[in-house]
C-alpha cells in the first residue's frame, strides 16, 4: 500500500557551486504518478534488475549512509523528516548527473509491505513531446509540452530498498534497474557508484567460486612455498570467518601480503568481481578449492581436505631451508592399483 510519494522536476548540477534545489515535493498518493512507478517496476524485465550493496562506514555503529538514512526517514520518520529526505535525494541526484545527461522526473515511493517498508526510486528522462489537440470549430492544433518525461525510454533507472524497521540491519542492499544495459554489469556509473553509492552484489554461489577460482588459479601460478602458504592459510581463515560479506578486494586486504596479494589480485576474477560483495558460502567455495593436493619428487600424490589439511600433514625444511618434505598421517581405509594417480 502506497503511503507516501514524491516528485521532482531533476536538472543536471554535477560540479555547480551552489547547487538550486530541484523544484518538487509530495503529492497525494492517489494521483497519477502511483500506478505509473506501479507500472513500470512490474513490467521491467526481470533480467533488468540488479542487487547492489550499500557502501555503509561499517565504523558507525548507526551505518551511516546517505541514500541509506533518506530511506529510513522517507519508510520510518515523521513527515517533516521524510520531506526533508526525499528533498535531499533530489539534490543529490542532481548533483550526480552532468550536462551530458538530459533532465528527469524523480519520483519517489513509500509503501508499506508485510513484514516491512519499501522506497522505490524511478527517473523519467525528459522527452520533447507533442500534444495533439482536436477542434470542432476550426482546424486542429499541435501543443509543444515543455515539460513532459517519458514513461517508456530506455534512460529510465529504478532503485527499490527494502527494510524491516529503522534497524542496523536495514536498508543495506537494493535493486537497481537501468533499462538501456538491461541488467549487465553495465548500469550508468552515475546511478551506482555516485547516487547511491553502492557497490554490485553477488550471488552467494557466484561470488564464492569466483573467490575460489581466483585463489586456484593464484595458487597454481605461484612462483614458491611460502606464497602458496599463504593462499592456504588464507583459505582456512575465509571458511572460518563469520564476517556477514566479503569481496575479492576485502579478502586480498585480510589475508594475503606482498607478491601473494598483487599476484591474486591480478587473477582473472579478482579483476573482473574485484570489489562486489557477497555472502561466503563454503559449500560452493568447496565445489572449487576443497582439496590441497601434492606432488612430490618420487612421484607420490597427496590429497587432504582444506579443512582438515593442518591436522594430516606435516611440512619440513630440509637442505637449508632448499626443499621441504611432506608427512602424510591417516588410516589406510582403501587400496587398490589404478593406471595413473
Amino acid at each position: 500500500m502506497l503511503t507516501r510519494l514524491y516528485a521532482y522536476a531533476v536538472a543536471a548540477q554535477k560540479g555547480v557551486e551552489a547547487p538550486d534545489a530541484p523544484s518538487g515535493g509530495a503529492l497525494t498518493v492517489v494521483g497519477p504518478l502511483g500506478p505509473v512507478v506501479d507500472r513500470a517496476t512490474s513490467q521491467a524485465p526481470v533480467g533488468s534488475w540488479l542487487e547492489v550493496h550499500l557502501n555503509v562506514d561499517t565504523r558507525d555503529p548507526n551505518r551511516g549512509h546517505p541514500v541509506r538514512s533518506a530511506a529510513i526517514a522517507l519508510a520510518y520518520g515523521d513527515t517533516t523528516a521524510a520531506d526533508a529526505a526525499a528533498d535531499a535525494l533530489a539534490l543529490r541526484l542532481s548533483v550526480h548527473m552532468d550536462e551530458r545527461m538530459k533532465g528527469c522526473l524523480l519520483a519517489v515511493a513509500v509503501a508499506q509491505l508485510t513484514g516491512g517498508r519499501s522506497v522505490t526510486l524511478w527517473t523519467f528522462p525528459r522527452d520533447e513531446a507533442l500534444r495533439f489537440v482536436a477542434s470542432e470549430q476550426g482546424a486542429p492544433r499541435v501543443e509543444v509540452l515543455q515539460n513532459a518525461f517519458s514513461q517508456s525510454s530506455n534512460l529510465r533507472k529504478a532503485a527499490i530498498l527494502r527494510g524491516a524497521d529503522s534497524g542496523a540491519t536495514s536498508f543495506l542492499t537494493a535493486k537497481v534497474a537501468d533499462l538501456q544495459t538491461g541488467g549487465r554489469a553495465e548500469t550508468a556509473a552515475y546511478w551506482i557508484d555516485d547516487f547511491l553509492h553502492a557497490q554490485l552484489s553477488l550471488a552467494a554461489g557466484t561470488g564464492s567460486i569466483a573467490l575460489a577460482r581466483a585463489l586456484k588459479d593464484a595458487w597454481e601460478s605461484a612462483p614458491s612455498d611460502d606464497i602458496r602458504d599463504q593462499y592456504y592459510s588464507a583459505a582456512i581463515a575465509v571458511r572460518a570467518s563469520t564476517a556477514a560479506r566479503t569481496s575479492l578486494k576485502s579478502f586480498a586486504d585480510s589475508y594475503l601480503t606482498g607478491t601473494a596479494k598483487s599476484r591474486f589480485l591480478q587473477t582473472r576474477d579478482a579483476r573482473e568481481h574485484r570489489s562486489r560483495q557477497f555472502q561466503f558460502d563454503p559449500t560452493a567455495f568447496d565445489r572449487v578449492a576443497n582439496f590441497r593436493v601434492l606432488r612430490t619428487a618420487n612421484g607420490l600424490r597427496i590429497s587432504a581436505p582444506f579443512a582438515t589439511a593442518d591436522d594430516l600433514l606435516e611440512f619440513n625444511e630440509i637442505e637449508g631451508g632448499l626443499r621441504r618434505e611432506v608427512i602424510a598421517r591417516g588410516t589406510v581405509v582403501d587400496d587398490k592399483v589404478a593406471a595413473r594417480a
